[in-house]
């Protein structure tokens, strides 16, 4: 049974932009291999291990790795090592769990036990870095970020969720707010999945123990549990459909029907053979994709297709993470390094 919260209100302030575009001249359609390779060995990726994906509205791919972090965009590489220094009682780390981008071209980092930093590229004071701690946080291990179109930053740790909130006329001016058990229905423990329905702007956040919750950010909170069944949920992603999937550790995936607030199970031990599901990315011609600890796995016209180094050419058979961008090519972190796959050629 869906639950609903109300608690204090707290204005938001959404900015409205219009875009235009004055080449008619459609772009030339130049297709590659099905499969691109990026490693540290090819190319400046810092990392082989990858944590996060993260695509921005502009088309760019932020790389959350274990050693730092890129910026991707038409073969540009920006890399984030050094300034992710951060020390821990096992010594200095460069761990990046999550990533997002914010309504400032600001790019986040969630960390290992450093907080969060964040790079703002247009900082006025030529002060770029920004490295934020608790208590100004929740607590120092960042598991997840998202960021909605107001200018807040949702910043998912081990016990509950902390909100940046950009202020629109001053970006000098910063309000922090943290929610726990105490004051909204999040509980406090990890928040290892967070995402922004497009539809709405609804902020969904995925927990260890206690379902999926829900938050307008002003007013009304919900949360929802697939069968009561206290199976950290670990990623998200939202399909065109108006509908949820989420990816489980140790109970596959589930799908959740946003009008109906009906829920499906996903475990066919044939095709989807691992009940470890670390990511999952719907893509806009209906195919959900996901990563798991023995392959990836393609469902779509509810047949299942699983993509291993046995059978395919991906670089590991540990997915750790999925993003799709606007040319629909999938790009797969692996703990080889990343992939870019498209059946149709990448773009």
């Amino acid at each position: 049974m869906r639950k609903y919260f109300k608690i204090q209100s707290l204005s938001l302030f959404l900015s409205l932009f219009a875009f235009a575009c004055n080449d008619i001249t459609p772009p030339q359609d130049r297709r590659g291999a099905q499969w691109v390779f990026y490693n540290t060995s090819n190319s400046p990726l810092v990392g082989d291990t990858i944590n996060a994906l993260c695509m921005t509205s502009s088309g760019e791919l932020i790389i959350a790795t274990t050693n730092g972090a890129n910026k991707l965009k038409q073969s540009q590489w920006l890399v984030f090592r050094d300034m992710i220094n951060y020390d821990t009682p096992l010594g200095p780390s460069r761990n990046v769990l999550s990533v997002t981008s914010g309504k400032d071209k600001s790019i986040w980092f969630g960390l290992a036990g450093g907080g969060v930093k964040r790079f703002n590229p247009t900082a006025q004071n030529g002060e770029h870095w920004t490295t934020y701690n608790a208590p100004t946080i929740n607590t120092n291990f960042v598991y997840s970020l998202t960021a909605d179109p107001s200018g807040s930053v949702w910043i998912g740790t081990s016990s509950g969720v902390t909100r940046f909130i950009l202020s629109l006329s001053d970006p000098t001016r910063e309000t922090w707010l943290k929610y726990t058990s105490g004051n909204s229905p999040l509980p406090d423990e990890q928040i290892r999945s967070a995402g922004i329905s497009p539809t709405d702007n609804v902020i969904w956040f995925g927990t260890q123990s206690h379902g999926v919750v829900s938050f307008d950010g002003d007013l009304v909170w919900g949360i929802d549990q697939p069968n009561d069944a206290p199976f950290p949920i670990v990623a998200m992603s939202f399909g065109n459909l108006g509908d949820i999937w989420f990816a489980t550790f140790a109970d596959w995936a589930y799908r959740y029907v946003l009008k109906t607030y009906e829920w499906s199970h996903y475990a066919d031990t044939t095709g989807f053979k691992d009940n470890f599901v670390n990511a999952v990315a719907a893509a806009p011609n209906g195919a959900v994709w996901f990563g798991t600890n023995k392959g990836l796995v393609r469902l779509q016209n509810n047949q299942y297709a699983t993509f291993t180094r046995a059978n395919s050419q991906v670089p590991s058979d540990t997915i750790k993470a999925l993003a799709i961008d606007i040319d629909e090519d999938l790009w797969i972190g692996t703990t080889n390094g990343i992939a870019e796959f498209n059946e149709a050629g990448t773009k």
